[in-house]
């Protein structure tokens, strides 16, 4: 399980700026490139991404955490 920690960190950091930027799941996902319902698993925790889909989050998470401050 906690290998998972920073898996479930960086899926933490996705949903907060998610909710900051005011979008939904739908919309994230288009950002992402990913289905809806593979960003919604991933953000409710039932899995997690690989290391392809982690690589996407990442790099969404800093692109739009530098747009926030």
């Amino acid at each position: 399980m906690e290998q998972d920690e920073p898996k479930r960190r960086i899926i933490r950091d996705a949903a907060a700026v998610r909710k900051q930027r005011g979008i939904t799941q739908v919309q994230m996902a288009e950002e992402l490139g990913v289905p809806c319902r593979t960003l919604e698993e991933w953000l409710q925790g039932r899995r997690y991404p690989k290391g392809p889909g982690m690589t996407l989050i990442r790099r969404w998470v800093v692109q739009h955490s530098r747009k926030l401050t």
